[in-house]
């Protein structure tokens, strides 16, 4: 049944395009069955989880919401409105994405985190 892994991607990604099936659920739904016809057995689903990889993304979470809930979102978010709100207005969006996309290359450029660094 080798077979069965591209049509079962292909259907999961055609589902989730057409907004009929949420892309998680999609592809747990896909993954179940994968594993029914045994396709995929359960060591190596096991075994295919970055665990680093999740705990990163667990922990990220509380600073999320910390950042929400001192106002440094929306101090951040009013520095860079303003900041794009200096250039016309069909230019505003391209500027924010590109502010956000530098910043976050920046800070990363700078402070490195230890786990990012033991993932790659």
């Amino acid at each position: 049944f080798w077979w069965l892994s591209p049509i079962v991607i292909a259907v999961v990604v055609l589902l989730a395009a057409i907004q009929w099936v949420p892309i998680v659920q999609g592809a747990l739904i896909g993954v179940v069955l994968l594993m029914v016809f045994r396709v995929l057995g359960s060591n190596e689903a096991y075994a295919s989880i970055h665990w680093q990889v999740i705990i990163l993304i667990a922990a990220m979470i509380p600073m999320g919401f910390a950042i929400e809930s001192t106002g440094t979102a929306n101090v951040l978010g009013k520095i860079l409105t303003q900041t794009a709100g200096l250039f016309p207005g069909n230019w505003q969006p391209h500027l924010l994405l590109a502010l956000v996309y530098l910043i976050t290359v920046f800070l990363t450029e700078k402070w490195p985190p230890t786990s990012l660094r033991r993932l790659s």
